[in-house]
């Protein structure tokens, strides 16, 4: 029986487009051109929040492509409420590798009822999270999930940029896990994550933030199992090789 090929970015593109085409989704061009400024209205005004559940749509193709990529196992979560509040979870994945120290990625769809989503100014959104393998997290951490991406992260007209760009984020975010590696550091008073085309560190307290140079050192420092430098306090929460499930 011939072995399954090993597919490419390009391939997985091709079939993600596809299979979200096939479910004639709504499409909307950008509102404005690229010179253009947005009105100070628009910062406050969500025109129609359900044409985002046209994440939902591409999440759900993104689950259906990597459930084929040999190496990878894909399998539906219970939706639920969401652990910080806000929208619930109506649609969820979970994405393992078979290969060591890699991170486990979970794919969850945020939605309410369209009266919902009016009184509370909110849009349907993806949420893209990592944690760790449990053998992987440190005695030191707590191992939950770490966030990597909010799609859209604002959903207000202003930062409307049409719905093909609002997917090509989410496909972006999710080859980044895909190819890895993803790096994510927790402390009392900040955090640091480094994907394969970001890095960043950002504060929940007035407390200083380390320097940008250090919390990318530091990541890289874990992914090679190296933690003699972090400073008192910080824990790595992920710290995942690729995955190299692809050509």
């Amino acid at each position: 029986m011939p072995q399954p090929s090993t597919p490419t970015e390009d391939d997985l593109l091709a079939r993600v487009v596809r299979i979200h085409a096939a479910d004639d989704p709504v499409s909307w061009p950008p509102p404005r051109s690229f010179d253009d400024m947005p009105r100070e209205e628009e910062y406050s005004r969500v025109t129609d929040p359900a044409r985002y559940r046209v994440l939902r749509t591409r999440a759900r193709a993104w689950a259906r492509v990597l459930a084929d990529v040999p190496g990878l196992a894909v399998e539906p979560l219970e939706p639920g409420e969401s652990d910080g509040g806000g929208l619930p979870v109506v649609e969820a994945w979970r994405v393992n590798c078979t290969r060591e120290r890699t991170a486990v990625m979970h794919l969850l769809v945020h939605d309410a009822p369209d009266a919902t989503l009016a009184a509370e100014d909110m849009t349907p959104h993806v949420v893209l999270a990592v944690r760790a393998r449990p053998g992987d997290v440190p005695a030191s951490d707590t191992g939950e999930a770490v966030d990597v991406a909010l799609v859209p992260d604002c959903g207000c007209d202003a930062c409307d940029g049409g719905s093909e760009d609002l997917l090509e984020a989410l496909d972006r975010q999710v080859l980044d896990v895909v190819t890895g590696p993803v790096v994510a550091l927790r402390h009392p008073d900040w955090s640091a994550l480094v994907t394969r085309s970001s890095e960043g560190v950002s504060s929940g307290s007035a407390a200083p933030l380390p320097g940008h140079g250090d919390a990318v050192r530091w990541c890289r420092q874990a992914l090679a199992g190296d933690v003699a430098d972090l400073p008192p306090g910080a824990t790595v929460a992920v710290a995942g090789v690729p995955w190299d499930v692809l050509a």
